[in-house]
């Protein structure tokens, strides 16, 4: 749910759809209607981010589940339509709209690199570049792929592979998963950067959670994806290693009890005694005790 400024209208979804409520009379008009099935997993999210001061202009990011494509789109309230701004394989965050509606200022970023403040007029056109926040990084950063592949449930799940720096084709190298639950983005991360450029190929895989079966859920989701970089030919199936903090350590704990493929494991903040976790946690009633 988002209020506008002035809050005469409101924001609210359900399973059907995005919805703009006029807050005084009760009135409802839907404007982006959600997928016909909640198991498909192949149409784009939507998310509000901003709304103009005269509340007229509702800004939606948007971002697809199934091809590397970002962007924004607009409501316009004034003729009920919802108008694309702008879609390409970039990120794009933190748009914030001047106050008289005219201008914007938004993060953008390549995949695999940090992101910089960039300001544009209001329909995002010619975003003109206002930071270099890292210059010099350009030569440590890897190139990347989206991967897809099946679980031992016959599950389509995607993964994202980083390349080693010197990558070459036809050469296997060591091979680090980074788990926690799915990932589909090739965002930067000083702890992946530093990886590829130290000669390893890093992989987020993505699993199917099931509550109540994590270890299975893991252990199907995470070596089918070390199975698809070694028939890739990018993976040394001898030297695997997996990487997980918080909620990715306990899967990596998980892991290792289940599988000996990964020559080398380490678990940041990682739970390894869930009873004495149970007990003593001062976050009960959060998901992680579900």
């Amino acid at each position: 749910m988002r209020l506008s400024e002035t809050g005469d209208r409101l924001v609210a979804t359900n399973k059907e759809g995005f919805w703009l409520f006029e807050t005084a009379r009760g009135q409802r008009q839907m404007f982006l209607a959600a997928p016909q099935s909640e198991e498909d997993r192949t149409s784009p999210r939507y998310e509000v981010v901003a709304w103009s001061k005269d509340g007229d202009d509702i800004y939606l990011s948007y971002a697809s589940r199934t091809q590397w494509e970002r962007g924004f789109v607009r409501y316009e309230r004034s003729t009920g339509q919802l108008r694309e701004l702008v879609k390409d394989a970039r990120y794009y965050s933190g748009l914030r709209l001047s106050d008289d509606g005219g201008s914007v200022v938004l993060n953008i970023a390549q995949g695999n690199h940090p992101g910089d403040v960039y300001a544009a007029d209001a329909d995002l056109a010619k975003p003109r570049r206002l930071t270099t926040a890292n210059p010099g990084i350009e030569a440590k950063l890897s190139r990347t792929e989206l991967i897809k592949y099946l679980d031992t449930d016959g599950d389509e799940l995607y993964g994202v592979i980083y390349y080693p720096l010197d990558y070459h084709a036809g050469t296997t190298y060591p091979t680090i998963f980074i788990v926690y639950e799915d990932f589909f983005d090739d965002r930067f991360g000083a702890t992946i950067s530093f990886l590829t450029s130290n000669g390893y190929a890093v992989v987020q895989p993505s699993v199917d959670l099931e509550r109540g079966f994590p270890g299975e859920a893991w252990l199907k989701g995470v070596t089918a994806a070390a199975t698809k970089v070694v028939e890739m030919g990018v993976a040394d199936p001898k030297r695997l290693g997996v990487h997980g903090t918080s909620y990715g350590g306990y899967a990596t704990n998980l892991l290792v009890t289940q599988t000996d493929r990964f020559a080398a494991a380490i678990n940041i903040s990682g739970k390894t005694d869930m009873i004495s976790f149970y007990t003593d946690s001062p976050r009960l009633g959060t998901r992680n005790i579900h």
